[in-house]
């Protein structure tokens, strides 16, 4: 019975991934962006965390824009629209700057994402101390009691 909720959880996660990749390939070309809606190809798109996370790799000449998205994992508390930070959010710019650098000023211009909110990630790290403590815990025994057979 897991085998199979695990199959169809897996055929969920891709149709959501390749609905998701067509849009961030749309995206892309617009932006003049490498990107291959492709989720055989690893230079493109990659599973990790248990196949949780998914990384998209975006391609701009030699730079490499990941956008790495969870499908998976329940949020306890909701998502922030919050605006997201460029490199240059606070430089001063020149119109000469402006002017020369037009083409390249594009891919520096703020949006607005979902990101998780504070509480959602101290919950997280909460979660994560507590099982490295525990799993910790368990190893310190371990080594006692094969530290008692010696």
């Amino acid at each position: 019975m897991e085998k199979s909720w695990k199959k169809r959880l897996r055929k969920e996660l891709l149709k959501e991934t390749e609905k998701f990749g067509s849009v961030l390939e749309l995206t892309a070309k617009g932006l003049g962006v490498d990107f291959k809606n492709n989720v055989k190809n690893k230079n493109y798109i990659e599973f990790g965390a248990g196949s949780r996370i998914v990384t998209f790799k975006l391609w701009d000449w030699n730079q490499l824009i990941k956008v790495q998205v969870n499908f998976v994992e329940k949020l306890f508390f909701g998502p922030k629209l919050v605006m997201a930070r460029t490199l240059i959010d606070n430089a001063e710019i020149t119109d000469e700057e402006i002017a020369y650098f037009k083409d390249f000023l594009k891919f520096y211009t703020p949006v607005k994402v979902l990101a998780y909110s504070k509480e959602e990630i101290l919950r997280e790290k909460v979660r994560q101390f507590l099982q490295d403590a525990h799993r910790n815990f368990l190893t310190f025994m371990m080594f006692l009691c094969l530290k008692r057979r010696d």
